[in-house]
């Protein structure tokens, strides 16, 4: 997508991204809202590395199509800085979604979750940075015009957040940015929450990367606010844009030229923990609206607008790959003992412990999404304290995956091999597993049970642990409705004495 084709995508405004869960806040926020940016791979099931069939649920695809807004694309599986090149199912998939919402454009991150080994490639179960270094830059610009012709609508690329100081081999934030986007002739989209993230964890201040970034090519912005946690600024989209961010935004915005949107993010469980009621969060998009019609506003009082700092004097000679640096930062992020020479130095920056972190919250929180049931039981049985040694533990056993149902599988894998005395806990982690799996078939899927299971997973979903059950054989069957969603049916109940099998 070259510089003319950027001015003629439409101008769509401010507004918000949907993940499941902010239906509330968009329909009680509708009148700052003037565009949604979509997260496709939050609602997608049934997806799995060897098939690229979408199931997306069909109530939230209902609903997204009743908004009659513009809409736009964030993917959030398939990053475009991984030197293995972008992921063919993945993309497959996020092809159906453009073809089924009409984007006028689409984004992903600047970043790479999967990394190349002698063996398969693992994932790491989080964004990661790539090495800012000239080959890293060509084969990311490489992956955005791969991406950008498959899906088939003009792609831009996020800035993205980085935890670790800058290696001596790397150029700045900025350029590393401007060299990507030249070398893809391609929009950015700068996530001035990440590039704030970023300033406050040691690397470049946000207004020095966007002097080096060409703002003729920064076609949209997100925001969001973070959250302070042992002492480091977590890019969390846990509340609404810090003060401090705010008026750099409204500094940014007016020196823009081409900016055709900008998109507010927030989770939504932090609108509860953090007590955001939906006025506040009007008044935010009100704002950020605002700022929207400063656009371009100082563009002629800017004499270095699209013009940054020459990088291509500034990349440095560096014998280590962009192959390399994954697999080492990707294995300390997994929790993989140091080994190599880059490794032991890489493990010194405390942003490498952040990283793993996060990754091991993710992949928690990703559970009690996949299997909530089975979380809640752990906890009640366990504590909470004991359940997260317990989460932190099968994160050092099992590599992450792609898709959240397959770490459920692993994790219930894992539960039976560490033969927890909690009466049917495996079968409450299998009828869930069946929930999953029915979404992406049209088959029936039995489950057993040694008790009778309506009070047991009542007694769960309630929050409360169950009194002990009387152990007879039950069999549930689980049926996919596509019309209605997933109904559940009790084949056949034999009551009597049975070995407890879990």
């Amino acid at each position: 997508m070259g510089r003319i084709a950027q001015t003629r995508l439409p101008e769509l405004g401010s507004g918000m991204i949907f993940i499941p869960g902010l239906e509330p806040v968009i329909e009680a926020c509708n009148e700052w809202i003037d565009v949604i940016e979509i997260e496709p791979q939050t609602f997608w099931s049934g997806l799995s590395v060897q098939s690229a069939q979408q199931r997306a649920n069909p109530e939230i695809r209902h609903w997204i199509r009743q908004l009659s807004k513009p809409l736009l694309l964030h993917g959030v599986g398939n990053p475009l800085a991984c030197s293995l090149s972008i992921h063919d199912v993945q993309t497959a998939a996020f092809r159906e979604a453009v073809a089924e919402f009409n984007p006028p454009w689409v984004s992903e991150h600047l970043s790479f979750n999967r990394v190349a080994t002698d063996q398969e490639p693992f994932w790491t179960g989080f964004f990661l940075p790539p090495l800012q270094t000239s080959p890293v830059a060509a084969y990311c610009a490489k992956n955005v015009k791969q991406f950008q012709n498959e899906v088939g609508v003009p792609v831009l690329f996020e800035t993205g957040v980085n935890y670790l100081q800058r290696q001596d081999e790397e150029i700045s934030d900025g350029n590393f940015v401007r060299a990507v986007a030249e070398r893809a002739d391609c929009g950015i989209l700068m996530d001035l929450h990440n590039m704030w993230t970023n300033e406050r964890c040691g690397r470049d201040a946000v207004l020095d990367v966007v002097s080096e970034i060409p703002a003729d090519r920064v076609l949209e912005i997100h925001l969001a606010g973070g959250e302070q946690v042992n002492g480091w600024w977590l890019d969390a989209h846990s509340g609404l844009v810090p003060e401090p961010l705010q008026k750099i935004t409204e500094q940014v915005v007016a020196r823009l030229p081409n900016l055709k949107a900008i998109i507010f993010e927030i989770m939504p469980q932090h609108i509860r923990a953090n007590k955001l009621d939906m006025r506040k969060i009007a008044d935010h998009l009100q704002w950020i609206h605002e700022v929207w019609r400063t656009r371009g506003s100082r563009v002629k009082a800017t004499s270095n607008l699209g013009s940054p700092k020459s990088f291509t004097q500034s990349f440095k000679e560096s014998s280590l790959s962009g192959s390399d640096w994954e697999n080492a930062l990707g294995r300390l992020a997994i929790g993989r003992i140091a080994t190599s020479a880059l490794e032991r130095k890489l493990a010194l920056d405390q942003g490498v412990r952040v990283f793993a972190d996060l990754i091991i919250s993710i992949r928690g929180g990703g559970l009690q999404d996949t299997l909530p049931l089975t979380c809640v039981y752990l906890k009640l049985s366990l504590g909470e304290a004991q359940f997260r040694k317990l989460v932190a533990e099968f994160c050092r056993r099992y590599p992450p995956t792609v898709f959240p149902s397959e770490d459920a599988k692993h994790f219930t894998e894992y539960l039976h091999h560490e033969k927890m005395a909690i009466p049917h806990l495996l079968q409450v982690a299998h009828f869930e597993l069946a929930v999953i799996e029915i979404q992406s078939s049209d088959l029936s899927v039995s489950v057993q049970f040694t008790c009778d299971p309506e009070p047991l997973l009542a007694c769960l979903a309630a929050g409360d642990l169950p009194n002990p059950m009387v152990l007879e054989d039950h069999e549930i069957t689980i049926i996919h409705d596509r019309e209605a969603g997933t109904s559940l049916h009790v084949r056949s109940v034999t009551k009597g004495c049975s070995t407890e099998s879990c």
